[in-house]
C-alpha cells in the first residue's frame, strides 16, 4: 500500500492476468522448478505472466518478491509489459525497496517499445518529479504550469537555464504552452530569453498535415518562436520586453514571424521589428 492507501494497481497500470491455460502451464513450471528441474526455458512472456500471477495471487501464493524475480527475468529479455510491471514494483516498493530512479529506467525502456501503460506511468513519474535529477524538476514544473514549484526550486538555487536532453529550458516549455505566470517568474530570475534548443522534437501542430515536408531533426528554436507558433500573445509580449531576438532563425530558416499564425502575435512581432 502507498501512503495514500492505494495499491500499485490503483496508481500504475494493472498487472495483466494470465489465461487459465497459461496459469496451468506456469504452475507446472513452478512445480518442476521446485523438484530441481529448470524453468529457465520459459519465454519472456510466460515469465512475465508468472510474475503477474504472483502479484495477483492467481494459482500461486501472492508473493511480491517472487513476482519481481519473474518480471526481471522477462524484462531483461526485452518484454515491454514485464519492464512496465517491474517499474511499477520499484515505484511502489513492492517486492523491492522503493527506487524511483530504477522505476523510471524500466518505465522508459518499456515506453521506448511503445507500451502505452509505460508511457503513462513514465509521465506520472515526471509530473511528480520522481526519479529525475532535481534540475529537471524545474523544466517539468514549468511544463505543467506549476508556478509554486518553479518559484520554490529557483529559491533553492536551481539553475534557471538548466536544459533537458533536447536543449530545452524551463522558459521554452512554459512559453510553448502559454504559462504566463511561470514565464514571468523565470524571466525575473534571469532566464536566457534567446536560448536555443537542439531540436529532435516536434509539436503536435508541426506534425500536422498543414506542414508538408517538415524535417524532424530541426533545432535552434527559441522561447519566442514556441510562443509565437502556439499563439500566446501575452507570453510574446513578456519575452519581447526582456529583449527576445525577434529575427532569430531556427536551423531551417524560420523565424518567429514565419511560425506565427495568430494576427495579434504577428502584429506584435512586426511592431518589434520582425522582418518578413
Amino acid at each position: 500500500m502507498s501512503k495514500t492507501g492505494k495499491t500499485a494497481k490503483d496508481i500504475f497500470a494493472p498487472m495483466p492476468s494470465a489465461s487459465a491455460v497459461t496459469r496451468a502451464a506456469l504452475v507446472a513450471c513452478l512445480i518442476a522448478a521446485a523438484t530441481g528441474n529448470s524453468c529457465s526455458s520459459a519465454s519472456p512472456r510466460s515469465a512475465a505472466n508468472l510474475g503477474a500471477m504472483h502479484t495477483n495471487s492467481e494459482g500461486v501464493p501472492q508473493d511480491d518478491a517472487e513476482a519481481v524475480k519473474w518480471y526481471r527475468r522477462a524484462a531483461d529479455q526485452g518484454d515491454a509489459k514485464a519492464q512496465d510491471n517491474l517499474g511499477a514494483m520499484y515505484a511502489t516498493g513492492r517486492g523491492v525497496p522503493r527506487d524511483d530512479a530504477e522505476a523510471v529506467k524500466w518505465f522508459r525502456r518499456a515506453a521506448i517499445q511503445g507500451d502505452a501503460d509505460a508511457e503513462n506511468n513514465l509521465g506520472r513519474m515526471y509530473a511528480k518529479g520522481r526519479g529525475v535529477p532535481a534540475a529537471l524538476d524545474l523544466i517539468i514544473a514549468a511544463n505543467y504550469d506549476d508556478a509554486a514549484t518553479v518559484q520554490a526550486l529557483l529559491a533553492e538555487g536551481v539553475d534557471v537555464n538548466t536544459r533537458n536532453k533536447l536543449g530545452q529550458t524551463a522558459l521554452m516549455m512554459a512559453s510553448r504552452d502559454g504559462h504566463l505566470d511561470v514565464v514571468q517568474a523565470l524571466l525575473a530570475k534571469g532566464a536566457d530569453v534567446n536560448a536555443m534548443d537542439n531540436g529532435g522534437e516536434t509539436t503536435p501542430l508541426m506534425e500536422g498535415s498543414r506542414v508538408v515536408g517538415y524535417a524532424k531533426n530541426i533545432g535552434n528554436r527559441t522561447a519566442l518562436m514556441m510562443a509565437s507558433w502556439n499563439g500566446h500573445p501575452d507570453v510574446v509580449r513578456a519575452l519581447l520586453a526582456k529583449g527576445a531576438d525577434v529575427n532569430a532563425k531556427m536551423s531551417i530558416g524560420w523565424t518567429a514571424l514565419t511560425m506565427a499564425k495568430e494576427a495579434e502575435v504577428r502584429a506584435l512581432l512586426i511592431q518589434a521589428g520582425a522582418k518578413p
